[in-house]
């Protein structure tokens, strides 16, 4: 059950559990777009698989990542499940909060998908920044960029959600509205 902790694993337990959460993802990676399976899946692996019962948990760092992973991706997972472990197996949502400060059953999702981060672009000169504020108004201050930003556990999903946003502005959230304490 969920009550193993994964620190008392053997590393082939370990081992297994990785594999196959990284098998799950690229199985489900050619039907969703990389950008979604980055922004709920980070925080989420394989938590336990209880041969007994004929279940594999997985877990999610919180409540909120498992009902949108559910939503999106509920159906893949249960197929990639059945396809790459065992079809009498079920897939158990389940919410595990270690994972929001990390585990050494999560894996880097950026990494197996092959995704680059895009280099950032050069500062723009001080002479065409005031003459563009007289026209535009505010602008940004090119200190204050994705790259230079560092995403806690906190603010990983409201992070994931800007930078796509200002990747592809009007597609995938539209409106991006970010509500919560400072």
């Amino acid at each position: 059950m969920l009550l193993d902790l994964p620190e008392t694993y053997t590393p082939e337990k370990k081992q297994l559990l990785t594999e196959l959460r990284t098998k799950i993802v690229l199985h489900i990676s050619s039907q969703h777009d990389h950008k979604k399976l980055v922004t709920f899946l980070p925080k989420a692996g394989i938590v336990n698989i209880e041969d007994t019962e004929k279940k594999v948990y997985l877990g999610f760092a919180n409540e909120f990542i498992l009902t949108q992973a559910k939503k999106l991706f509920g159906k893949s997972l249960k197929e990639a499940v059945h396809e790459l472990y065992n079809p009498q197996f079920d897939l158990v949502f389940a919410i595990y909060p270690p994972f929001s400060n990390g585990s050494p059953l999560l894996i880097d999702l950026k990494k197996i998908l092959n995704i680059k981060d895009t280099p950032s672009k050069e500062p723009v000169e001080k002479e065409i920044k005031s003459e563009l504020s007289h026209y535009f108004g505010i602008l940004f201050d090119p200190n204050f960029r994705f790259d230079n930003f560092i995403p806690g556990a906190n603010n990983q999903f409201a992070f994931s959600a800007a930078k796509a946003v200002s990747e592809n502005p009007g597609t995938a959230y539209n409106p991006l509205f970010i509500y919560g304490n400072v």
